[in-house]
């Protein structure tokens, strides 16, 4: 009967070896063996927290529990394929203790068009480019949700789309924890699909930042007009403040 025959590659061996040679070394009473941490921590200590601190930190983590469902600012997209939100960034609102926007408003910093370029490239080069973030951010249905100290009040800022998708309206106050007696939703044309940073657009904003919750798609109407429809309002009382006078003059020389 011949002998049977195993293989074993370099590294089984070196493996074997190291162990047997460990465990001799560890057997021997003046020696002994410190584990190392193999982990990749990029050089940052590993410890154990000190009972004050561990105490202390569970304080705070007791303390947050249940403020999950705050009410919350930010931004969004809505998928219409999928029927659902995507890209959502939200801050509970307590984090903001004044306005950070115009008209008195809070919401989140982050900007619509910066979160898609970072989600874009994550998606591209994690996902293979499979994801929701496919095109450019504007041509997505989006908003924003601010909310206004003076009034106590939760703005959902959206384009006209809502009028296509309104089954979003309680995806949204649902994903924000919006009271609902206590939210208003708002369209302007900042938010329409397609609708980017131009000049104009930009007009927009500033204008929906600064009315509020005053505000409607009447301020929008351009400033050389308003202009112009008020020097009309003065050429019109002028003229009539004109006739009057002639028809004063010749009354007087007849």
């Amino acid at each position: 009967m011949s002998e049977k025959t195993y293989k074993l590659t370099e590294n089984q061996l070196k493996g074997i070896i190291t162990d047997a040679v460990t465990n001799v070394i560890s057997q021997l009473d003046n020696i002994e063996i410190v584990k190392e941490d193999n982990s990749k921590n990029n050089g940052i200590k590993i410890e154990d927290f000190s009972p004050e601190q561990y105490e202390e930190a569970m304080k705070v983590m007791a303390a947050n529990r249940g403020s999950g469902q705050e009410p919350k600012v930010g931004i969004f997209w809505y998928n219409v394929t999928l029927k659902q939100l995507f890209g959502v960034v939200t801050h509970k609102r307590s984090d903001y203790v004044k306005p950070n926007a115009g008209g008195g408003l809070i919401t989140c910093s982050e900007m619509h068009e910066d979160v898609w370029k970072k989600e874009f490239y994550k998606q591209k080069f994690r996902n293979n480019g499979k994801g929701p973030f496919i095109g450019e951010y504007q041509n997505k249905p989006r908003g924003r949700v601010f909310y206004s100290p003076h009034d106590d009040q939760y703005i959902i800022a959206v384009g006209s789309w809502i009028d296509q998708y309104p089954e979003v309206i309680g995806m949204i106050t649902e994903e924000f924890d919006l009271p609902q007696d206590k939210t208003v939703m708002k369209k302007a044309s900042h938010w329409d699909i397609g609708q980017t940073w131009n000049d104009d657009s930009r007009r927009k904003y500033k204008l929906f930042q600064h009315y509020g919750q005053n505000y409607s798609q009447r301020h929008e109407i351009p400033r050389q007009h308003r202009h112009n429809r008020k020097r009309k309002k003065r050429r019109k009382r002028y003229n009539h403040k004109s006739e009057l006078s002639n028809r004063h003059r010749k009354t007087r020389s007849v």
